[in-house]
């Protein structure tokens, strides 16, 4: 009768330390690709649509990407594909895709999925929030906004709108002639280029108390 080796304890010690230095060869690989670039949460709407980031494919799910700008596609049967430019900087950590239908297929698909439609409400805000971000990386004065003034003859707020490059422009409000130059003072004294800077006033001023009496109750 035929015997079968046995295995001894030198067989299994030598298996445990293959299995420990194949361990660490793919953790240290793991982390070496993971070097210089960003933990992302991708959000995808229909979730099981294909997102192409410059040459990944990607799904809905945790990411790592390197910083960049990339053209990107997201595309799903029965659902309008879209292309866009994106910009990835070293402080982004969430990114949402989201795509509409264009045919019945499509719009059976939401119908019979309703949880789709929080998902859309959940993209939107990371949407707005990236635009946020990026708003206050470029100009972070926005952060230390609305502003008013110790003496209330100035208060300084800030709005968006697509037709400007940045987005954003400010708004100087409830002012004297004296409380705008404070205020455009203020804004230097901040780090704001007044020349390439949107500045708009809330120019309507009452006669009688040299004032703007604002909606906003400042």
């Amino acid at each position: 009768m035929e015997t079968k080796p046995a295995i001894t304890p030198r067989k299994i010690a030598v298996l445990l330390i293959l299995i420990g230095v194949a361990t660490l060869v793919f953790v240290v690989y793991v982390l070496f690709s993971r070097v210089g670039k960003n933990e992302v949460e991708i959000s995808v709407v229909p979730i099981d649509s294909i997102v192409t980031i410059g040459d990944q494919t990607l799904q809905d799910g945790t990411h790592y990407l390197t910083p960049g700008r990339y053209n990107t596609t997201t595309e799903r049967e029965g659902f309008k594909t879209d292309v866009r430019p994106i910009e990835i900087t070293p402080e982004t950590d969430r990114i949402a895709f989201a795509i509409r239908p264009k045919n019945k297929l499509g719009e059976d698909y939401l119908k019979d999925n309703p949880d789709e439609d929080l998902r859309y409400e959940a993209a939107g805000g990371i949407d707005s929030q990236s635009e946020g971000k990026a708003r206050t990386e470029a100009f972070p004065v926005l952060k230390k906004l609305p502003f008013i003034s110790p003496d209330k003859q100035y208060a300084i707020d800030y709005g968006t709108t697509p037709d400007l490059d940045n987005g954003a422009f400010v708004l100087i409000g409830n002012s004297s002639t004296r409380g705008r130059a404070e205020a455009v003072a203020w804004l230097k004294d901040n780090s704001v280029d007044i020349s390439n800077f949107d500045i708009r006033y809330d120019d309507y001023v009452s006669p009688l108390t040299d004032r703007k009496t604002s909606e906003r109750g400042y």
